[in-house]
């Protein structure tokens, strides 16, 4: 079925409103975490500061280096901040033209994708970076090598870690959107569970440091939160082929 021009100009024309106000948004939000940097800066380093041997400290190897640093913490610093907002105007461009299904749906899967991102943020953060940061610098000092990082160096590895454990912990939600949207089968999901073991002990390796240590506390959340997966799809699976979902519909 092809839309009628009108229809798509206008469609057209809500989303570029979406972006522009998006942009206005970060924008925004960027200039006010510009006066906070420093400060969230700090935040974010702190785990590599506490671990970091007596004397040593973070350097910088550029004139502008920390300026840039800063900058770019602003500039994150507002896209996190903005983000809720951003996804709400999304949320209500895309809201008319869904079932009142598919709204139950995408609603749980847009909130649940913000909050599991949020928690494997914080678990890489509070368990993850503590724990395999004195790790690396133990052996770093060990070998009698001069450890200072520079703080373009700290705020790429500290922001990778951290995203990387963010998408890591969307594993329910893509094992529930796949067995929902009837990509493959919830059979097919419990029979790759065999091969789950070796998968996730890849996928750690390739997304954390190179210590044993800090593998392990990734692949072990991600064979958990493939099992919570699992139970979700079951679920919403059994919800919607049950007769009284059936007299909704």
């Amino acid at each position: 079925m092809t839309q009628n021009p009108e229809t798509v100009s206008a469609h057209l024309k809500d989303l570029r409103s979406v972006v522009i106000h998006c942009m206005w948004a970060w924008g925004i939000t960027s200039l006010i975490s510009l006066f906070f940097s420093q400060a969230l800066f700090d935040i974010l380093k702190a785990p590599l500061v506490e671990v970091l041997p007596q004397g040593a400290s973070l350097i910088t190897t550029h004139p502008i280096e920390a300026w840039l640093v800063y900058l770019k913490v602003g500039i994150l610093g507002g896209f996190l901040f903005s983000f809720p907002y951003m996804a709400y105007e999304f949320w209500l461009f895309v809201l008319p033209g869904l079932y009142k299904h598919e709204k139950r749906l995408w609603s749980f899967l847009g909130f649940g994708l913000g909050l599991l991102f949020l928690c494997g943020a914080l678990f890489g953060y509070f368990l993850v970076l503590p724990i395999g940061l004195k790790t690396i610098v133990g052996l770093t000092v060990q070998s009698d090598v001069l450890f200072l990082p520079t703080l373009s160096h700290t705020l790429s590895f500290m922001t990778k870690v951290l995203f990387a454990f963010g998408i890591a912990f969307e594993l329910p939600l893509i094992v529930f959107a796949v067995a929902a949207l009837k990509i493959v089968t919830l059979k097919q999901l419990m029979h790759f569970q065999k091969y789950l073991l070796v998968v996730s002990l890849v996928v750690a390796a390739v997304l954390t440091p190179p210590d044993p240590v800090t593998q392990v506390l990734m692949a072990l959340p991600l064979i958990l939160l493939y099992q919570v997966g699992l139970g979700i799809a079951w679920l919403y699976l059994k919800m919607v082929t049950s007769p009284l979902a059936s007299h909704e519909e």
